[in-house]
């Protein structure tokens, strides 16, 4: 057996591996979800949340890696809330319509070209 041949049977069977760990995970999202939060929770607690936001970025990884749906998407499809975060729930800032500096006169188009206008 030559080297093309063996990584091609390597790749096949990382590929087949990846496919059962993905079909295991949707089939036990529950369980994969509540012990990824118990992980996250507890190294939190151990660091004092200095590295949550990271720690969430690797949980978001690991759950779209295996394809499994996350808690708040979840939550959405089910038509409920999405579960609190440590420090209460999520809040939306209301949107602010109008401008922020009111734009100034532009002056007249046939002002354009001559001095002192733009």
């Amino acid at each position: 057996m030559d080297f093309s041949q063996i990584v091609s049977r390597a790749r096949s069977a990382a590929t087949q591996g990846a496919s059962k760990a993905r079909q295991f995970a949707s089939e036990h999202s529950d369980s994969i979800n509540g012990g990824l939060g118990k992980a996250e929770a507890f190294v939190n607690e151990k660091t004092g949340g200095k590295y949550s936001e990271h720690i969430s970025k690797g949980k978001q990884g690991i759950t779209s890696a295996l394809g499994v749906p996350s808690e708040t998407k979840e939550a959405f499809e089910a038509g409920r809330t999405a579960p609190e975060t440590a420090s209460g729930p999520v809040t939306v800032d209301p949107v602010r319509t109008e401008p922020v500096d009111r734009p100034g006169d532009i002056g007249k188009p046939e002002d354009i070209g001559k001095p002192g206008k733009i």
